[in-house]
């Protein structure tokens, strides 16, 4: 296990390798996962549980995605949730999760839901409602 302490030296357990992980921009990720954790507790879940501690495992250098739990409606309106990061010499970046916009407006304010799918816009609801069914088509005569 790492630990950075107030110098910002990083300490290991004598016998254990460490993987250090940072961010690219820690209040953007840190607003997205709140977010995440304030409307899908699993997603949440299962970042904090599961994922962390694939990013504790050692990786060659490169770009990785790895997919959190997503519902199917949020899925096909705003896509699967993800954990985008790179390895640069042994140390995991995170760069963000995705899809960005909608986490980050979640976090800002509390956004009107549609059986259990947040929406922003009038937009969003008419692409949850056509994927749920539930759009109705209606005649509107104009005067």
């Amino acid at each position: 296990m790492t630990y950075n302490n107030k110098d910002g030296k990083v300490i290991t357990k004598p016998g254990e390798k460490g993987v250090i992980i940072k961010y690219v921009d820690p209040n953007d990720f840190t607003k997205q996962v709140r977010g995440l954790r304030m409307y899908y507790m699993r997603s949440y879940k299962d970042l904090m549980f599961n994922v962390s501690f694939e990013l504790k495992k050692p990786r060659p250098d490169g770009d990785y995605t790895i997919k959190l739990y997503t519902e199917e409606t949020f899925k096909k309106v705003y896509g699967d949730f993800e954990l985008r990061y790179y390895v640069e010499n042994g140390i995991v970046i995170i760069k963000e999760l995705a899809p960005r916009e909608i986490l980050i407006d979640l976090h800002r304010s509390l956004l009107q839901t549609y059986k259990g799918v947040p929406y922003r816009n009038k937009l969003d609801l008419l692409k949850i409602k056509l994927l749920i069914g539930d759009w109705k088509y209606e005649y509107r005569y104009m005067a």
